[in-house]
Parts: C-alpha cells; structure tokens; sequence
C-alpha cells in the first residue's frame, strides 16, 4: 500500500479536528445507534421466525419437526456525501479576525471557520437523512427516494387517519391502535414508549379535539408552572405527542420540512436494534482506508504546491436505515 506521508497526516489532524466541533443540529430524541463498517454497503439479514405452541404427546410418539427460519438477505449501499470549499490569498489579506476583532486573520482561524461551516452543513443533511429513516422514506435534498426501507422489507406502510375534524372520533381508540400494532410487530425488539412527532397544524387540530381538549388543558397548566414548553411532550393515549417544526433548505433554498403539513408520524422509543446509522470508509485518502471502521465524517487540507490556495475536502458516507420499518406508523388528519 502506498501511502503519501504528508497527504496522510493531513486527513487525520483535519478528521480529528472537524469531529471535535460539537454537533448543534441533531434530532431532539435521536433513536439511532452509530456503527463503523469496514465495507461501503450493509448485509441485512431478515429472520421469519415464528414462535408456536408445541403440541403435547405421548411418550413414544414422533417428535414435532421443526420448521427452520426463513432468512432473506438485502444489500444495501452508504450514501456519499463529499463537499468542498477553497482558501485563497484575497479571503483572508486584510481581514480582521473574527474572534478577537483585532488582530488580521490567518490560516489557521480561517481553516477552522471553514471546517465548523462543513460540520454544521453534515450535521444538518445527516439529520434529513436520519428523520426519513423514522419515516421509512430516505430522502435526497430533492426529495427524490434514496432508500425505500419500505421496499426493501416487503412491507406496506401503516397509515392511520385521525379524522379530527369529526367531533365523534375515538381519538384514544386510534391511539390504542397504534399501541397494539406497534406491539405486534416487534418481532423480539422492545420498547419503553411510542412518540408522534406532529405538524404544526396537525398538533393544534390535535389538542383542540373536543375528546382531547381538557386533557391538554390541563397539561398546559402543569407545564406553564414549570416553564416548559406546552407543545412538547403531551402525553394522550399513551403516546406522548410533540410538536416537530423541523426544517431545512436544499443548494436551491428551497426549504424543505421534516414532517409534511397536517400529518405525524409515530416511532418506538428504547429499541436496541431498530435504528441503526452505519458509517462507511471514506473515498478521501481511500488507499489508506480501505477495510477500515468509517467514522461519522472526515476531512482533509490539501495545499496547492505554489501556495495559490488551499483546498478543504470533508465527506461522510452514512447509511441510516429503520431495520423494523413495520414498526413506524404515519397519521393523517382529516
């Protein structure tokens, strides 16, 4: 394996100095589990195990044979996500450093505010990626279907219209619904909880239920004494309902929202294995990380050899995926 001496350095200062700015753009409740992979995809292995009553019989009598798990594979890619930006002479001559307000800029600060902005715009598209896992549907910045983890289990969505607009509707009974459907289709997994990130109109259609109405009033006296938040973690059926205003915009400023107008979407907390980030090896300085554990995100400085510039390559190549996507329900509102 050749290795280039300095080129290398380069990426695992940059790497461990772009990993050490802390993250200001994660979930409020981040369900997922990270894991370094040495490959750039994911083997799935699905077990159809079914658990049966075994007949009693009497001594002497055959055994009951028993019928083998079925086993289904899928291969799944890593998603790649490289992004650069450049230095030159005329960003940082004569520039004050922003910092102390005083002194002229240099390199260094000028690297480091290049590298924070990378790990903020990761962060943020990570985050994207991670909220279409609970929702089954990983999305590009376009909205275009990266990995259906619908498709790839053989599983048709659940969906569930709360019909608020009716006056008469069981609205703790479709919550029961919920409960009992997620329950059913663990499959082994556990759980402590179900949360149902809402809508903005979604939620205000939600609590003004006549059936959930007085609930949520007195939730908002308890919560306003406290000074919290009333719009968080009302709790109704056993589900503890939220309201979720994330957002972000794609390279066109097109803003695009984590959770569509007048809908929800209900996921299992306390689970061990259902949802899972993977982090492939980079293609950065990829002959020195070939069959190595990826890490969330790397970066690299490059300088031009006759000091013109200096270029700053990060890249991340996660694979979020729901494992159990039978277990997300999406709610409408009607």
């Amino acid at each position: 394996m050749v290795q280039h001496p300095t080129e290398h350095f380069q990426l695992i200062q940059t790497t461990r100095a772009i990993n050490k700015i802390p993250n200001k753009w994660n979930l409020p409740i981040n369900p997922f589990r990270n894991e370094g992979i040495m490959t750039t995809g994911v083997r799935i292995q699905e077990i159809n195990g079914v658990l049966s009553i075994l007949p009693v019989k009497i001594r002497g009598e055959a055994p009951t044979v028993n019928n083998r798990d079925t086993r289904t594979f899928r291969y799944i890619d890593a998603l790649h996500i490289p992004f650069q930006d450049r230095i030159e002479p005329q960003d940082i001559q004569n520039s004050v450093d922003w910092n102390t307000g005083k002194q002229l800029d240099g390199i260094t600060q000028a690297v480091a505010r290049i590298l924070r902005n990378h790990r903020e715009k990761h962060a943020m598209t990570l985050r994207w990626l991670r909220m279409g896992a609970m929702k089954g549907l990983v999305l590009n910045n376009d909205n275009t279907t990266l990995i259906d983890c619908y498709a790839e289990f053989g599983i048709t969505q659940k969906t569930i219209d709360f019909s608020l607009s009716v006056d008469t509707t069981d609205v703790r009974k479709l919550c029961h619904e919920i409960h009992r459907h997620t329950e059913d289709h663990l499959l082994g997994e556990n759980m402590n909880s179900i949360v149902c990130w809402c809508s903005s109109g979604f939620f205000d259609a939600l609590v003004a239920h006549p059936q959930v109405e007085k609930a949520f009033i007195n939730h908002g006296a308890a919560i306003e004494k406290l000074g919290g938040d009333i719009r968080k973690g009302f709790n109704f059926g056993g589900i503890e309902f939220s309201e979720y205003r994330g957002r972000s915009t794609d390279g066109k400023g097109n803003v695009r929202k984590f959770i569509a107008d007048d809908e929800a979407h209900c996921f299992p907390l306390g689970t061990s294995d259902t949802f899972v980030t993977y982090f492939a090896p980079p293609v950065l300085d990829g002959l020195n990380q070939i069959n190595r554990n990826g890490l969330e995100l790397y970066a690299m400085r490059t300088n031009d050899l006759k000091g013109r510039c200096i270029d700053i390559d990060s890249e991340s190549d996660p694979l979020p995926i729901c494992r159990r996507p039978a277990l997300l329900v999406k709610v409408t509102m009607s």
